[in-house]
Formats: structure tokens, C-alpha cells, sequence
């Protein structure tokens, strides 16, 4: 069944338009920055670590655009295929062929699987494409600092991660990626937990988890929790925990796994009927 559905995701017309849409920012982004630096002194230019589009200043909105936008990107991966499944009649088809728990389970590893590869692979061509065009060990920084400062001044322990920064920038920046892509991966999965709860309309399903998330950031805002803000686990320099992440991440997965479930249960009940 797994097989069936990662097929049927790779397949989608959606899936293809919306990785080529998440590539094409990332690599629009190393675009700007090459357009900035090109004949530049060489003193003046940074790493390739501090120019991908996780740190690089000139493509810094390409970046805030992107996670904006990945709510919207997450969604319309493949997290509203049981809406879209339900709707043609496909669903009737299925689950009179293979259980239907075998069914809800595929499709949520493939929602999962694919979220997170697309949304990483997409924010890795773009470091990739950097370490191509720009020194591994830049000339100047974000700090200003002599390229040789690697120790306590060019270090702050209330910024999230901070000395991996400092001892290993691939690997922060990595680290970075992988945080963007699990947190496509909840928005993906609450996006599919709605259109079991709800399956009203597709443009409900879809917009829904994105204006959760602003009402959510709207109220860290207010509440000055900004270290439980989604937007600081996804931006270098920020400042909060891996404990704050693993807590919010665990929450956002435990309701939505738990809206699924529940909705299951609610259908296998009908089934028996």
C-alpha cells in the first residue's frame, strides 16, 4: 500500500509543480546572492555557510517567504490526498479492497516521507550551489569579525545551537534544514488530521493549518513566549531551546495523531455498521 501511495504522490501534478516551486526559491536565492557579491573584493565575501539561504543576508526574504509560506508548500504536497481521495470516489474504491487502517497509515508515511525530503533537498541545492561558488571559510561574516575569531567572541550561548555554528557551520545549517523539514512534516500532518476532522472543502483544508500558525505566532506574540515561536526554530541566531522544540514538536504531533485516530476509530465504527 506504501508503494501505491508514494507513487500516486510522485505522480500528482501538484507534488511536481510544488517541488519544482520550492527548488526554484532556493535556487533563485543563490541567484541574489551571486548578483550581490559578483565583483566584490574578496575581503568583503562571506562563507559559503553565511551566504545559503539559511544565513545569507542579500537572500534573507527569500528565506522569511519560504517559511511563510510552508504551511501553504506542506499542504499541498500530499497532506490533502484523503480530501481529494474522498471527494472522486477513490476512497469507496480502496477500502473495499485493503483495510482501512492500512490505508490512513500508508498515506501518512508517504504525507511524512515526502514532506520532509522536498522541503530538505530543496533548502540543500541551495547550500550545495553556495559551497560551489563561495569559500568554505569567508573573509568576512555576520559579526564582522576576523575570519580567524572562531572562539568566545564570535559565541553566544543564548542563541539556539550556537557553538555548532561556531565548531561546524555545514552542520548547523543542516540541522537547520532538517528543523524547517519536521516542522513541514506537522504542518503536513495537521493539514491531513483537518480533512478527516472536517473534509468541507479543499481550500479550507488547506488554508486552515496556515492561519492556525499565524493565530499561533500572533499569540507567542502577545504572550511574549518568542522562544515557543516556530519562526525561531527555523532562524539561526535565535533565541530559544532544544527543549522548547522537542516540547512544541511533541504537542503538534501528539493532537494530530490523536485527531487521526480518533477519526479512524469513528470510521471503522461506521464500517461495521
Amino acid at each position: 500500500m506504501i508503494k501505491f501511495e508514494l507513487k500516486n504522490c510522485l505522480l500528482r501534478r501538484e507534488t511536481i509543480y510544488i517541488l519544482a516551486a520550492m527548488c526554484l526559491m532556493n535556487i533563485i536565492a543563490y541567484l541574489i546572492t551571486v548578483y550581490y557579491y559578483y565583483g566584490s573584493p574578496l575581503s568583503s565575501v562571506r562563507s559559503a555557510f553565511d551566504l545559503s539561504i539559511i544565513n545569507g543576508h542579500p537572500s534573507r526574504f527569500i528565506y522569511q517567504t519560504f517559511i511563510f509560506l510552508l504551511p501553504l508548500l506542506s499542504a499541498l504536497i500530499y497532506a490533502d490526498s484523503y480530501f481529494t481521495d474522498l471527494k472522486s470516489g477513490v476512497y469507496k474504491q480502496i477500502i473495499t479492497r485493503t483495510k482501512l487502517n492500512n490505508y490512513i497509515g500508508a498515506k501518512i508515511l508517504t504525507v511524512v516521507i515526502v514532506t520532509f525530503f522536498f522541503t530538505f533537498i530543496s533548502l540543500m541545492i541551495n547550500q550545495l550551489l553556495c559551497l560551489i561558488s563561495f569559500p568554505t571559510i569567508g573573509f568576512d561574516n555576520n559579526f564582522a569579525y576576523p575570519a580567524y575569531d572562531i572562539g568566545y567572541q564570535n559565541y553566544d550561548s543564548l542563541f539556539w545551537l550556537d557553538l555548532t555554528r561556531v565548531q561546524h557551520p555545514f552542520l548547523y545549517n543542516t540541522l537547520f534544514m532538517c528543523t524547517a523539514s519536521i516542522f513541514a512534516v506537522l504542518f503536513a500532518l495537521w493539514t491531513f488530521a483537518i480533512s478527516m476532522l472536517f473534509p468541507k472543502g479543499r481550500l479550507v483544508v488547506i488554508s486552515s493549518v496556515f492561519f492556525l500558525q499565524l493565530f499561533y505566532a500572533f499569540m507567542v506574540e502577545i504572550l511574549n513566549v518568542r522562544s515557543l515561536s516556530f519562526f525561531n526554530f527555523v532562524t539561526p541566531l535565535s533565541q530559544t531551546t532544544t527543549l522548547h522544540f522537542i516540547s512544541l514538536v511533541l504537542v503538534m504531533l501528539v493532537i494530530s495523531l490523536g485527531i487521526i485516530k480518533v477519526r479512524l476509530n469513528r470510521e471503522m465504527e461506521l464500517q461495521e455498521v
